[in-house]
Formats: C-alpha cells, structure tokens, sequence
C-alpha cells in the first residue's frame, strides 16, 4: 500500500487535523485492467434552501469500495468515510463519533443529502476515470440524476428536480490517478474504529443531510 494514503488514513482514525499530502501521478494499469482511482478536488452540493462547500480526497475501486476524507473549513480532517460491501463506517473526529450501517440511500442521504445507495455512488464517481476518448462531454442518468462529465468536472443534478431536498452536486478535480486495483487494499475501505468512541444509530440520522459537510 502506498505509504503516504497508509499514513493518511492512519491519522485520520486517530482523529489528527492533519490533511493527507498529494499522490504524485503514475502510469495507467493496463488497458483493460481491474483499476482503482484516487481523487482530491472541491466540491459544492446544493439542496433546496442550503449550499455546502468543502474539499475532499477519495479512492474507489468498483463495484463496492470507497474511502472519503473530508476536510474540514479551516483545515484538518471533518469526516472519513469507507465503504466496503454492506458495510458503511463513519468516523467523525473532531466529535469522536463512529456511524456504522448498510450502504442504504437513507443512509447517505443523512451524511451527505445525496439519495443514492452506495454502489451506485461509487459508479458516479468512477466515471471520472473514464479515459477513453470521444466520451467527454456526455450526460446520461444514474438513479434519478442527470450526470455531465468533462475533462475536470463532474456535475450530478437531480431529473426532475426535487424542489424539498437535492438539486446539484459539483466536483472539481484537482489531483486524478488512475492504479492498480491492489494497490487499494480492503482494509483502507474498512477502518478500525477507534473504541472509546460514542456510536450513532445510523436508523435515527436526520434525513436530507448533509451531516458529513462543513
């Protein structure tokens, strides 16, 4: 495992404001590969009577894995989140909160008012691995969502609209690296929760989040 996400991902469990440094760019995985990505950009999703903006790093590996690090206003480590399989962790530093449940649509609408499950958010955003030429620009839908992707931007917008809750989700690459799908073991998409830690009930979350979100 590359030793820097490895040291990221371990100050982030022991709850350290310390943001994870950038992953210098290598060569693609072979054409037709298994690959995995990593991601660092900013973000804005828009909900019908709020805005949140925040900066964030990501790797996934289809169909099932994600690990989200969350970076907070001023700095420091908001919130990380791993997904593997059914399984969906949370770690909330700063307030010393674990969240631990199925990758449900409700679940994810509460952290981050996003209503999709979690396989379906770990396609959306592997679109931005998407290589191959004469497919950018494109819009298709992914459940319910209207999704545009060009060279650096990834745009997913509710269709139709949802005048009470979702309506825009925007992600500026900074940083894109396509790798090798071991290079993203399972255990960076299963973290260890911190004991000591007090745990919320995923069933018991206010919908329409986003609770992950500056």
């Amino acid at each position: 495992m590359n030793p820097r996400l490895l040291a990221a991902v371990v100050l982030c469990a022991a709850g350290c404001a310390v943001r994870a440094p950038a992953v210098a760019p290598v060569a693609s995985p072979e054409p037709g590969a298994p690959f995995g990505l990593r991601v660092s950009g900013k973000g804005r999703i828009d909900l019908a009577r709020e805005h949140f903006r925040f900066d964030a790093a990501l790797a996934l590996r289809a169909p099932d894995r994600l690990h989200v690090e969350i970076f907070g206003p001023v700095g420091g480590t908001r919130a990380v989140l791993a997904m593997r399989g059914n399984q969906v962790i949370v770690l909330l530093p700063s307030d010393r909160i674990v969240i631990e449940g199925p990758p449900t649509r409700e679940l994810f609408d509460a952290l981050l008012g996003l209503r999709l499950d979690g396989p379906s958010l770990v396609r959306l955003l592997g679109t931005l691995g998407d290589t191959q030429e004469g497919t950018l620009p494109r819009t298709r839908v992914e459940g319910g969502l209207r999704v545009t992707r060009e060279a650096s931007r990834l745009v997913a917008e509710a269709d139709p609209p949802d005048p009470d809750g979702f309506q825009r989700l925007e992600l500026r690459v900074h940083e894109l690296e396509r790798v090798p799908a071991n290079d993203l073991p399972d255990s960076l998409f299963s973290p260890t929760p911190p004991s000591g830690w007090r745990r919320l009930d995923p069933d018991h979350l206010p919908p329409g989040g986003p609770l992950l979100l500056p």
